[in-house]
């Protein structure tokens, strides 16, 4: 989980801030690791990044091979609250999470409003305590990274 995490901040981490034009942008940017699945689509006007909607597919298997369909709610919350704790992750006013659990995956959602997400929540994302994101600087590092930008 610490590895998916550190990938991504560093698929989200920037390298400078700045912008030219004047429209909205959106890009998506995936990359496995670990049999773990990151998908996160940014949304830019003026090539700032306002909000971000991330999805982590946890695969079974990485969590010891449990069979997903068979937990109970009170096992499902209790996992929930672990993988929050292992990916650092807690819902403020600009941050939302939620959990989706199928027969052989997790899937976290993370939706972010740069807007109005906290300064530590954000630096947990590898994100600086600033709002002023470039998403070409951003796509630029998660492709360094490894990550398919589209």
């Amino acid at each position: 989980m610490k590895k998916l995490l550190a990938c991504l901040c560093v698929v989200t981490l920037l390298a400078g801030c700045g912008g030219s034009g004047n429209k909205s942008e959106s890009k998506t940017c995936s990359i496995t690791q670990n049999g773990m699945t990151l998908a996160a689509t940014f949304n830019a006007k003026d090539d700032e990044i306002k909000t971000a909607d991330m999805n982590v597919t946890v695969p079974a298997s990485a969590l010891g091979g449990v069979d997903l369909s068979t937990l109970s709610d009170d096992q499902k919350k209790m996992m929930q609250t672990q993988l929050e704790s292992s990916l650092g992750i807690k819902e403020d006013d600009g941050m939302k999470v939620s959990f989706d659990f199928k027969d052989k995956d997790i899937v976290v959602k993370i939706n972010m409003d740069f807007t109005k997400t906290d300064s530590s929540s954000l630096k947990k994302f590898g994100f600086g305590s600033d709002t002023d994101m470039s998403l070409k600087n951003t796509v630029k590092q998660a492709e360094k990274q490894g990550a398919t930008c589209k």
